[in-house]
Formats: C-alpha cells, sequence, structure tokens
C-alpha cells in the first residue's frame, strides 16, 4: 500500500511539473496560404520582401526556395543572421555571402579575408572592427575612407582619443576624417575641453572651445577663444556666451 501511495505521489508531481513547464514558442503557418498571399503582390520588390520577412519569421530555409537562385543566397543568410545560426551560412552558395555571414556570426575577421569583392572584404572588416572594438582590424581596410570610419567609430566607441592619431593631420591628406575631426567629436563626447587644446590650428580650437561651453553651460570657456583667420573674436564670444547661458541647445 505505500509503495502505491509512493508511486502516485511521483506521478502528481511529475504531472505538476511537466503541466508547470513553459511551452516553447512555436511559429505555426499555413505555408501554402501565406504563398498564395505573396504571390498576390504585383510589385517584384514587395513580393520578394514578403518572401524574405516569411523565411526570416518560420525559419523555414524551404522558403526561400520561391525567390530566384540570384537572391535565395541572401534569403538563407537573414534566417542564419536573425538565428544566429552559422551551419546556416554554410548552406549559401556564393562566396561573399557566406563567408560575411560566417565573420558576422562568429565575430571572426578571418573570414573577411576570404572575400573576394573588395568593397565588401572592407565593409566586413569595419563590421568585425565595431563588434570586437579591435582597431588592429582597420589596418585591413584598404579603402581610405573606410578606414578612417573605422578608426574615428572605434576612438568614440572606446573613448579612446589615442586613436585619433593614428589620422590624417591634414585635409589634403584625409578621405573623409582628420585628427581635428576626431579631436572634435571625441571632445564633444567625452565633454572635456582639454582636448581642444589638441588641435593645431586656432580656428578648429576656437570652434572647439564653443561647442564645449554650449554643451557644458559654461560661459567661462568661451574665454579660450582666440584670433585667427575668419575669426571676428569678440563677436564670437559673444556667440559663444548666448549658446552657453541659452536654456535650450
Amino acid at each position: 500500500m505505500k509503495k502505491i501511495i509512493v508511486f502516485l505521489s511521483l506521478l502528481v508531481i511529475a504531472m505538476f511539473i511537466v503541466g508547470c513547464s513553459p511551452a516553447e514558442d512555436v511559429v505555426e503557418v499555413d505555408l501554402e496560404s501565406e504563398y498564395q498571399k505573396c504571390d498576390l503582390l504585383t510589385g517584384k520588390l514587395d513580393n520578394l520582401n514578403c518572401y524574405f520577412d516569411l523565411a526570416e519569421t518560420t525559419g523555414n530555409v524551404d522558403v526561400c526556395g520561391k525567390v530566384d537562385e540570384l537572391m535565395k543566397n541572401s534569403c538563407i543568410n537573414k534566417i542564419a543572421l536573425s538565428s544566429s545560426d552559422e551551419k546556416l551560412c554554410n548552406q549559401i552558395t556564393e562566396n561573399n555571402i557566406k563567408n560575411n555571414c560566417l565573420a558576422t556570426i562568429k565575430k571572426d575577421s578571418s573570414f573577411c579575408e576570404l572575400i573576394d569583392s573588395e568593397l565588401n572584404k572592407n565593409n566586413c572588416f569595419l563590421a568585425m572592427a565595431e563588434v570586437t572594438l579591435d582597431e588592429s582590424i582597420c589596418d585591413k581596410i584598404t579603402s581610405k575612407f573606410t578606414n578612417e570610419k573605422c578608426l574615428l567609430t572605434l576612438a568614440k566607441a572606446k573613448s579612446d582619443i589615442s586613436i585619433c592619431d593614428k589620422l590624417p593631420v591634414s585635409i589634403e591628406e584625409a578621405s573623409a576624417v582628420t585628427q581635428k575631426n576626431c579631436y572634435r567629436e571625441m571632445a564633444e563626447l567625452l565633454e572635456d575641453e582639454t582636448i581642444c587644446n589638441k588641435m593645431d590650428d586656432p580656428f578648429s580650437t576656437s570652434t572647439c572651445f564653443v561647442s564645449l561651453a554650449e554643451i557644458k553651460k559654461n560661459p567661462e570657456l568661451c574665454n579660450n577663444i582666440v584670433p585667427a583667420v575668419g575669426i571676428d573674436v569678440e563677436l564670437l564670444k559673444v556667440t559663444c556666451t548666448e549658446l552657453a547661458t541659452s536654456e535650450t541647445s
């Protein structure tokens, strides 16, 4: 009798545990019905987006078979990135998309090296640098514009002004970002007026102090404005003070 009671007690406990276990979220979709909805869309882009969204929602790679061969790889890539499933990346037959997929999911810039297209390879390195916060990856970028963008992005992300020193000094040498651009953005980001003094010309230094005076609401910083070509010092100090004392920026 005791054995029967113990058995029944265990059975009740087991039923209670099963009953309280959270059910997995399963997306129940009638694919044929959804296919018909997508097929009713007359615009090619609308039709394509419909299938892409359906593939991502269901996580069903078979849906990608409904789009043309050219877009099938992009469709699989969308599911792979959405689900962080690197196995799906290996189903992609296009080299650039496949390796970008693996790099993104594994957070491994070595896969960027395997990309054929220089543009896609550079964009892959940029994405990996942003994810890993490793500025050495920026050095692998062959595009001057993208390299400078990479360094500025990481300087701000890491709040590391020393990264600005890797950027070109002059506008003539730069493609997009100079050291001064980087110093200015870092000064504003960190709200540190001492960074303004790192700039090598009075005009940039003065305008940097104006920005910091406005951001920090500190009119005393306006006293750091110095004479420079193209600057009316007294007028700029007045403007600076107004910005620093105004209630809204």
